[in-house]
């Protein structure tokens, strides 16, 4: 186990290089954008302050798209209903969508495995401002070092860190007081160790992509240009409407006067005098070029369609829906491969701690399936299903289902609710039990 003046260091090198940038991120999702401190105009007055919280909207869609449809696991052993128990408990579907949350936002999420106090197997979210991993430098790394931490701010310019370290087999807790102004006065006291008895550093890591990036975090300066331009054209709209009346040859008008023009809404010239509105020119179709070219580039960077483009709004079919979340699909992919590690190394924990209990399972045995949370056209796919009849086996057109998880499982109750009612047996049930006598019957013919 690494020691408190490891810890510490680490922990004040994190602060100092990414907790900022984590801040950052996760203020832009909960809508406190820079455009909320901008400074007053030249003329004094206070600016307008359009915030479009587009951080937000990335990230719920991502995550939506991604993780919508909860994971399924596909597996025949027995032993795998203790899975289903420890899932169960933990809420798994929930806790799996927040960890996906936490990648949008921050670009990684991170697991904690503990044992509760009936010593149930137990998996939380932690935030990852809080968190910090060591690995073991293999190309294929595994984490054996992590340091949760938790702040509270005292008097006096002072800050109480609680930090848990965590190695393979234990948990220390320490106490550090650090004062912001002298950061070399500190003080700290262990306060426990504890077996945390999980075989592992209970710490996994889910990465949203290799580099470990938020979902908009590239686009946070389209954001602020989005911001400005929207603002900027509220204050010309303003300045519109605080235009100035112009009197010219009228130098005899009094304040009165004024007022009179004011509540009769008419104003009386004579001679060579004139009256006119003084306004400033805007050119409205240049400023929503401007904002129509941001939005489509925020858009397009962060791979999320815009669902208020009216292009494919008169087209339902499947081929359109798929082609307007092409780009989003890929980003999907890719955190679906990031997380499929995280999952492995959740059920090789598991797994280690159920042999405890003279059970087990094999994690290469379980089929982790992903499903997109696509708008899906029925109809559609059911006049595929009906063209594809007789050219493809029934296997083949039941896995196109998307509400069909299992194959196998799906294809036993189809053969079981033909032996049960005969005479009302669908077509598909029939040649289901078709293609399953002549399986039957190829040995015979090969011999």
């Amino acid at each position: 186990m690494i020691t408190f003046e490891q810890a510490r260091k680490l922990y004040d090198n994190y602060c100092i290089s990414n907790k900022l940038r984590l801040e950052k991120l996760l203020n832009y999702y909960d809508g406190k954008h820079s455009i909320l401190y901008k400074p007053n105009r030249s003329n004094g007055q206070a600016p307008s302050k359009i915030m479009n919280n587009y951080p937000k909207y990335i990230s719920t869609m991502a995550t939506g798209y991604f993780i919508g449809s909860p994971i399924t696991y596909v597996y025949q052993a027995e032993q795998m209903k203790e899975l289903e128990k420890i899932h169960r408990y933990n809420y798994e579907s929930s806790h799996n969508a927040e960890l996906a949350l936490d990648m949008s936002i921050f670009g990684v999420a991170y697991e904690l495995i503990y044992l509760d106090e009936a010593s149930k197997y137990c998996f939380a979210s932690v935030d990852p401002r809080n968190v910090l991993t060591l690995d073991d430098g293999k190309i294929k790394p595994t984490i054996t070092d992590a340091v949760i931490f938790d702040e509270q701010e005292l008097a006096d310019n002072k800050v109480r860190v609680i930090m848990e370290v965590y190695d393979s087999s234990q948990v220390a807790t320490y106490e550090y007081i650090k004062d912001t102004c002298t950061p070399k006065d500190f003080s700290y006291k262990l306060l426990k160790t504890e077996t945390h008895n999980i075989g592992h550093c209970p710490v996994i890591e889910y990465r949203n992509n290799k580099f470990k990036k938020g979902d908009f975090e590239d686009v946070i300066s389209l954001v602020d240009a989005y911001n400005d331009a929207t603002s900027t054209s509220l204050d010309d709209l303003k300045d519109f409407t605080d235009a100035l009346l112009k009197l010219k040859n009228l130098s005899g008008t009094d304040e009165d006067d004024i007022a009179k023009i004011k509540d009769d809404k008419v104003i009386l010239v004579d001679g060579d005098g004139d009256a006119d509105w003084l306004v400033k020119t805007i050119n409205d179709t240049y400023a929503q070029n401007i904002k129509d070219r941001i939005k489509h580039d925020i858009h397009k960077f962060s791979f999320t369609p815009d669902l208020t483009d009216t292009e494919f709004s008169g087209n339902l079919s499947g081929v359109a829906i798929k082609f307007k979340f092409q780009s989003l699909e890929q980003l999907r992919q890719e955190k679906e491969r990031w997380f499929r590690k995280g999952l492995a190394k959740r059920l090789n924990m598991i797994n280690t701690y159920m042999k405890r209990y003279g059970a087990s399972i094999d994690p290469l045995d379980i089929e982790i399936k992903f499903s997109s949370n696509l708008p899906i056209n029925d109809s559609e796919i059911a006049s595929t299903m009906a063209a594809l009849s007789g050219i493809v086996s029934k296997h083949t057109q039941l896995s196109q289902l998307p509400f069909v998880q299992d194959v196998e499982l799906e294809i036993k109750q189809l053969k079981k609710e033909a032996k049960e009612n005969p005479s009302e047996a669908s077509q598909i049930d029939r040649e289901v039990q078709v293609e399953d006598d002549n399986k039957k019957s190829e040995p015979n013919n090969q011999e």
